[in-house]
């Protein structure tokens, strides 16, 4: 049965130490140093319609544009943020009339479609289309309606967070093969396999054997 423990716990660590090193604190890093080479495609304004995806709930709406004769649909959730944009478009050219709380919609304020005549003359639009031709962004007068620039900020903390990710799991990954090790030494010595202790006693040995290494070097 200790076997089997050991067995699971360390695949477990192994894979997710994988994970981390070479997937995750990788992705954060290249996302973070990628140069943003985006197209930003002009576009003529068909039509751009708003409602629930459901009529049932509201828990969902469903955004149809049609950009130079080309029908896309994005699905958001009500309760979160990613819709704001083209509310914003939407309150700023009063097509829609904030409530009480701005950006809580209720059913009387939807359906909204507005085409082509109804919209300014001078309206300057692009987009950004996905390598799959799905709509990531949509640029009104050199404002994001849809989607959003990734600012350094957010560039910086994915590079510090990668790393920072990386390097605590290689961390844990010595003081796991320490201790793995010295349990093996107790196996040889004794026949038995010692139980397997806790996540916090085991990294508490673990930097004391780091410690008592680096002091007789």
């Amino acid at each position: 049965m200790k076997f089997i423990n050991y067995l699971l716990q360390y695949t477990f660590i192994f894979l997710f130490t994988y994970v981390v090193l070479f997937q995750f604190g990788p992705s954060l890093i290249k996302k973070g140093i990628k140069k943003e080479n985006i197209d930003y495609l002009p576009v003529n304004i068909q039509q751009i319609s708003l409602d629930y995806l459901n009529q049932s709930t509201t828990s969902y709406l469903a955004l149809d544009i049609i950009l130079n004769n080309q029908p896309y649909r994005l699905v958001f959730q009500a309760n979160q943020n990613n819709h704001r944009g083209i509310l914003d478009f939407f309150y700023e050219n009063n097509y829609l009339q904030p409530g009480s709380i701005k950006y809580k919609l209720s059913t009387k304020d939807l359906p909204i479609a507005i085409f082509k005549d109804d919209l300014p003359k001078d309206i300057r639009a692009s987009m950004i289309l996905g390598e799959s031709g799905v709509l990531e962004g949509l640029i009104i007068n050199d404002k994001f309606v849809i989607g959003e620039k990734t600012g350094v900020i957010t560039k910086v903390l994915a590079i510090v967070f990668g790393v920072i990710s990386m390097i605590v799991v290689s961390i844990l990954l010595l003081i796991t093969l320490l201790i793995l090790l010295k349990n093996l030494d107790i196996y040889k010595e004794t026949g038995k396999i010692p139980d397997l202790p806790n996540s916090i006693d085991e990294s508490i040995k673990g930097w004391k054997i780091i410690l008592t290494k680096k002091k007789k070097l």
